[in-house]
């Protein structure tokens, strides 16, 4: 499970796909060696599902993907994709016509990849037509082929000194940029600092926190019940590291707030995009009532949003 059920597809293509490669190139050993080891992992899969197939009747009981139009779909693995190809476009060059010629083994490995990739979306495409699956994070194996692809034609600079300090330059860059941007900041306590910074203009203030899953379709089933003590602890331990008090309203909790000096505070993480844009249903959903006449604005954060409501 460690690997999600999604990308098992794509493992799963990708073993099949060498198996076969390897039988047709007369490689046994490695032949028997992959189909021993895909067999190995499938038992397992099998047998922990077995397992534990009471306990998710029990717990899992919603879906929280929800179906959406074939584009919004196809536009996932795309942008997968090509977010993967952009990372790193010097290896194209490879491409080029006139580059030297491509070995057999070579050209075998790329159209291996590039068929595993298609046939995988394909798969994924067809499962979402009657289930919805498709969520980019799942997906994490369409990068990590694509990155393959690149690197087999990245291989081909072995000989050309300028292009392949022309790879180490841009992945550098890349790397760098994406790190500046997002990897140097906690961004699961960009929402804590936010409101530490309201309750040090105004100390006063009171804090509500709820469950993402308030917020979606799933907020009436056992699988968001369950998961109230988990939200609890995180706003906790987020709260008291930046000094104030937060009460977390757990699923189906009623509370009746009354506008003093200072704002009240909802506090949302985890959420669904676009959540934000209706405030007074966030305020709903979290079982606040009270402040229905206030002025409600939302400040989102890359995790979540808070919604501020002043008199």
């Amino acid at each position: 499970m460690a690997l999600h059920y999604v990308g098992a597809i794509f493992g799963g293509l990708l073993a099949a796909a060498v198996f076969l490669t390897a039988l047709a190139k007369r490689h046994r050993r490695w032949a028997i060696l992959v189909l021993a080891t895909a067999i190995a992992a499938f038992v397992q899969v099998v047998a922990v599902a077995l397992l534990q197939a009471r306990n998710w009747a029990v717990d899992l009981d919603h879906s929280w993907i929800e179906e959406r139009p074939i584009a919004v779909v196809v536009a996932v693995p795309v942008a997968l994709v090509v977010g993967a190809a952009l990372n790193n476009l010097v290896p194209l060059a490879a491409l080029w016509p006139v580059w030297r010629r491509w070995t057999r083994s070579e050209r075998t490995f790329v159209v291996l990849l590039t068929g595993v990739l298609g046939a995988g979306i394909a798969v994924v495409l067809a499962i979402d037509a009657f289930k919805p699956i498709m969520v980019d994070r799942y997906l994490f194996a369409v990068p990590v082929l694509v990155c393959a692809i690149m690197a087999a034609m990245a291989a081909k600079f072995d000989r050309d000194r300028p292009l392949r300090i022309l790879l180490a330059l841009w992945a550098a860059a890349v790397v760098s940029t994406q790190f500046l941007l997002h990897g140097a900041k906690p961004q699961w306590e960009e929402g804590a600092r936010s409101v530490a910074q309201i309750v040090e203009a105004c100390p006063t203030t009171r804090i509500y926190a709820a469950s993402g899953w308030a917020l979606g379709p799933a907020a009436e089933t056992r699988a968001a019940l369950r998961e109230d003590p988990v939200f609890r602890r995180a706003y906790e331990e987020l709260a008291s590291k930046h000094d104030y008090e937060v009460r977390f309203l757990g699923q189906n909790e009623r509370t009746r707030v009354t506008l003093g000096r200072c704002p009240v505070l909802v506090w949302y993480e985890h959420t669904p995009n676009n959540a934000e844009d209706d405030p007074r249903a966030a305020v709903a959903a979290a079982g606040l009532t009270g402040i229905e006449d206030a002025q409600l604005s939302a400040i989102r954060n890359p995790t979540g949003f808070i919604v501020r409501a002043d008199r």
